[in-house]
């Protein structure tokens, strides 16, 4: 009897698993774009915008670790420095997080989502405390901390079950298969594969030309230590606007010194209207044409 009472509990708890999963929004490159950073903030912090409504339990990460061209930096045996960091958040049961939303990791337990550290406990990220010992196969992972020589934020999803333990077997940094890369911001002049905290490139999927790899700073400029998408260009504007726009840095305020407030970061939410379907834009070809037409027949 207690064989049968364990066998259809674990099944319980694998379909609630399951169903878990299905109700996670999957995300692709370009569904998600940084619109801030702040590298020399009291903590550190980031902006982001989701353009697709995010359903309850989706959980996407949030790395400083460089991408070293096959792997993120710090993620091996041979690099255990624990001066990157590893952080998740993920949208409260019950909870819908529209697209146009514009979220900060500085809004520690908002009414939406939680930000977690990568033991499970919910995050403050300038909060004392590590994983792992920053010793050889085990490596050391705090929270964010970006470098304010320049510095990479990375932006992903994990097909392994969300992060809730220290065992660097279940920690998605270590499992590349398991990734999908969404996005990345840069602070750095280059992008080049990590050999340090201020390296990193772009990850699989992901380009510049796309705008979903943003570097901050052109080659030979000063480094930027705080940057801010001007969320105001428009009152309103297509999802595709606006990723020309944030992919544009000619639309961000950037410093050099950084400002260490909460007011740099971009905050409330981009009004994102419909792209014109095919039929609407028929539909007003052929009012075009009629027009010409009668003004041809008057004439």
């Amino acid at each position: 009897m207690n064989y049968l009472k364990s066998s259809i509990l674990t099944a319980a708890l694998a379909f609630a698993s399951l169903d878990s999963a299905k109700a996670q929004t999957a995300l692709s490159a370009g569904d998600l774009a940084f619109i801030g950073i702040q590298a020399n903030g009291t903590p550190d912090n980031f902006s982001f915008v989701s353009f697709k409504d995010l359903s309850a339990g989706t959980v996407v990460y949030f790395t400083d670790n460089g991408w070293s061209g096959s792997g993120f930096r710090n993620s091996t045996t041979s690099d255990f420095d624990g001066s990157e960091g590893l952080v998740f958040f993920k949208v409260k049961t019950g909870q819908t997080v529209a697209a146009g939303t514009i979220l900060r990791a500085l809004d520690i337990n908002t009414t939406q989502v939680e930000w977690f550290s990568v033991a499970g406990s919910t995050a403050l990220l300038n909060a004392p405390g590590t994983i792992g010992t920053g010793t050889s196969g085990n490596p050391q992972f705090p929270f964010i901390g970006l470098s304010t020589s320049g510095d990479q934020l990375y932006a992903f999803q994990s097909s392994l079950p969300e992060m809730n333990g220290t065992t660097s077997g279940s920690n998605p940094l270590f499992a590349t298969s398991s990734q999908n890369h969404l996005a990345v911001i840069n602070t750095a002049t280059i992008w080049a594969n990590s050999t340090s905290a201020s390296t990193g490139n772009i990850t699989p999927g992901l380009l510049e030309s796309s705008g979903t790899a943003i570097r901050i700073n052109n080659a030979g400029a000063t480094l930027a230590t705080g940057a801010s998408f001007n969320t105001l260009l428009y009152a309103e504007a297509t999802e595709e606007q606006w990723k020309a726009a944030i992919q544009n840095t000619a639309n961000w305020t950037v410093t050099g010194s950084g400002d260490t407030g909460a007011s740099v970061l971009p905050t409330g939410s981009l009004t994102i209207v419909p792209e014109p379907s095919s039929a609407s834009l028929l539909g007003l070809g052929f009012l075009a044409l009629l027009g010409v037409r009668r003004l041809n027949r008057k004439s």
